[in-house]
């Protein structure tokens, strides 16, 4: 999905899960999350792995395993996570943080960027591999400017929009 949708992540997410209800995992990941933490959030990680690692974590791929993953701004993932992002869908399997044990895993994912991938690809910012692994259907979502007549359809508080015009 890619597009400037103007959604919070958690508005995407959950549109996501409407359309697919019964086969969602209810997880989801951002892309811009530090490139420390994007690593141990998607796979998990061992206890002691690095510091701050208190307990084992399963990481979203795990826990959405059966289901789907939404990942959301991809274009914005670190190098070594789009490596491991790749290996999920070619061989279904990764290794948590500081587990040399290989966790074989099905899940489907879903992935949205507000970014050109075909350009970062060619800039050498995104793995070209990746990018058409992910690309087997794709939604452009043309900017809400574009689009008036779905303004109405936004699931938001009139009366909060209402309140705030009154002061």
């Amino acid at each position: 999905m890619k597009g400037s949708l103007r959604l919070s992540s958690e508005e995407r997410r959950q549109a996501i899960v409407e359309a697919v209800r019964g086969v969602f995992a209810d997880k989801g990941f951002h892309g811009t999350t530090t490139r420390e933490l994007a690593d141990s959030q998607l796979f998990g990680h061992r206890r002691g792995s690095f510091t701050g690692a208190m307990n084992d974590q399963l990481g979203l791929v795990r826990t959405a395993a059966g289901g789907t993953l939404f990942l959301d701004e991809v274009g914005d993932m670190s190098p070594k996570v789009q490596a491991k992002v790749l290996r999920v869908l070619e061989e279904q399997r990764f290794e948590p943080v500081g587990s040399g044990t290989s966790i074989t895993v099905d899940v489907r994912l879903i992935a949205a960027t507000n970014k050109a991938l075909s350009s970062l690809v060619s800039q050498g910012r995104f793995r070209e591999d990746l990018y058409f692994r992910l690309k087997v259907v794709e939604i452009d979502v043309p900017p809400l400017r574009e689009r008036p007549g779905d303004i109405e359809l936004l699931p938001f508080d009139r009366s909060v929009c209402r309140d705030a015009t009154e002061r």
